[in-house]
């Protein structure tokens, strides 16, 4: 077995990041709406994302009922950012979607900027774009339709 096989077997490691904008949204799960997004729901789907890419969760920030429109105002992503800059073994910060953790274009692509830099890769549980280019410009367009909907 080669060295870059024996990479790939290792299991990656993913903090979670779950957050919801209002009390009602706390108490919607999917027995209720099939699109529920309670802190309950978002940890379970972001559960089986972190299964299906191979990664254990070390750890999880919970931000709920907070509706501050940008990532500076929501001090659990700032705490987030911070331990990823103290635990440099984390491969995946995992989000219910990407609407959860963006509300503008802006906010994404610092984001992304930051994350890259640290060598940690965002994923969507409930969207899947892939990898490379394409993947990348609908990740994009995501953001944008996020922020004309905010």
């Amino acid at each position: 077995m080669t060295i870059e096989e024996i990479e790939a077997l290792r299991p990656r490691k993913a903090v979670l990041y779950l957050r919801v904008s209002s009390k009602k949204q706390t108490e919607t799960a999917v027995d209720i709406d099939k699109d529920g997004n309670s802190i309950a729901t978002q940890r379970d789907i972001c559960g089986q994302k972190a299964v299906a890419v191979n990664a254990d969760i070390v750890e999880e920030f919970v931000e709920p009922g907070v509706s501050a429109q940008t990532i500076e105002k929501r001090p659990v992503f700032q705490a987030l950012l911070k331990f990823l800059q103290e635990h440099r073994d984390v491969d995946y910060v995992i989000v219910y979607a990407r609407s959860r953790a963006f509300r503008n274009f802006t906010d994404a692509a610092i984001t992304r900027r930051h994350l890259d830099k640290l060598g940690v890769r965002l994923l969507s549980a409930r969207e899947d774009f892939g990898e490379g280019t394409y993947a990348e410009a609908m990740e994009a367009v995501t953001d944008i339709m996020n922020q004309v909907q905010n």
